[in-house]
């Protein structure tokens, strides 16, 4: 099980049942705990002071439980390791559990295992858990928290808005061909938002100081107006804008909203994408032997747990294929250079010197 994998288990909120086979994973069980946590001992030591925390509490659940109930948090942890299609499943079940309200926790809590079955069925199977509506939960920069509260948007949503602001006719015909090999929406609207995020790095212009994008984000504002369904922050977006609508101070004030939901969606997808690419810890040892010198140099400067963690998106990377390996590059890319794009105040939504990339 690799740290990151760990990690996902015991902060994604998947309940007792992820953190406890997370324990048992680095951990063991009540009868090999020691000969367990010394052969893991440099796996455990790469985790932060917190994860560390939190696994000796998972583990101090997993002893409080029942005999069959351990045997039975084993052979989940067994499916785990053995199959990659089960991997993935409890990594989503756990993204689903996390976005779930503290009132279904504590009805949780207060079921038993026929019922808490039923609720999971029911939940699973509903709009609420497919892609297209599930939440994306976007934070704005301090100076907004005073105007309107976090957004939640769903993927539907935020495909409507990106269609729309970044319609066919405007696009390169090779970032269009891109589009249409990709498998589904989700990644389509991901691409053109890497797409405009690398228009931007590449124009490197103020907002107010190009037409064409100053219309662009005032079109933007329009879309979430109107394709926002989150009604509380709608209300209250409305009725900031109306301070600053018209005046001269209108797309100053727009871009760092723009630049938040697109930002921080685009990490959103690119994350959720790389849970279709889980890979073992020999693959991750073999991405450190296939990369070069000079870049297992830099990696032997991280802490243990920084680099492990990029030499597993690096591998994630490379079980990618075709399209979606292309769309995990630029998402890698995006990722080094997106705090200094977020401090841009600009988007390159024109028609002038468009990347063919």
């Amino acid at each position: 099980m690799t740290n990151s994998y760990t990690r996902h288990f015991l902060l994604g909120g998947g309940g007792l049942i992820l953190g406890l086979a997370a324990a048992i994973a680095v951990v063991g069980t009540r009868s090999t705990a020691q000969t367990q946590l010394a052969e893991k001992a440099d796996l455990f030591s790469q985790l932060s002071e917190q994860d560390q925390h939190l696994l000796r509490l998972s583990f101090r659940d997993y002893l409080a439980q029942p005999t069959e109930r351990q045997q039975q948090l084993q052979d989940i942890h067994t499916l785990s390791r053995s199959s990659p299609a089960a991997k993935t499943a409890l990594a989503r079940f756990g993204n689903w559990w996390k976005d779930l309200s503290r009132a279904d926790w504590d009805a949780w809590a207060a079921l038993d295992e026929n019922a808490r079955l039923k609720f999971v069925e029911d939940r699973w199977s509903s709009a609420e858990n497919s892609r297209a509506s599930a939440e994306i939960e976007i934070r704005f920069p301090a100076t907004y928290e005073r105007f309107f509260p976090r957004l939640h948007m769903t993927h539907a949503e935020l495909e409507a808005i990106v269609f729309q602001l970044v319609p066919e006719t405007e696009r390169p015909a090779p970032i269009q061909q891109v589009l249409n090999e990709l498998p589904n929406d989700r990644l389509r609207s991901l691409s053109l938002i890497l797409w405009m995020f690398r228009q931007l790095a590449e124009q490197g212009e103020q907002p107010q100081r190009n037409e064409v994008v100053a219309q662009k984000m005032k079109f933007m504002k329009q879309l979430l107006v109107n394709n926002v369904h989150d009604d509380d922050w709608n209300q209250k977006f409305q009725t900031a804008l109306k301070n600053v609508e018209g005046r001269g101070i209108e797309v100053y004030w727009l871009t760092p909203v723009v630049y938040a939901i697109l930002g921080q969606s685009a990490t959103h997808l690119g994350r959720e994408l790389l849970t279709d690419f889980p890979v073992s810890d020999d693959a991750v040892l073999a991405e450190f032997d296939r990369i070069p010198t000079a870049q297992q140099q830099e990696l032997m400067q991280l802490p243990p747990a920084q680099a492990r963690a990029r030499l597993q998106f690096l591998a994630q990377i490379q079980a990618a294929k075709g399209p979606q390996q292309l769309l995990l590059q630029q998402f890698a890319e995006y990722s080094r250079n997106s705090e200094q794009l977020m401090r841009t105040a600009t988007f390159g939504f024109g028609t002038t010197r468009r990347s063919q990339r």
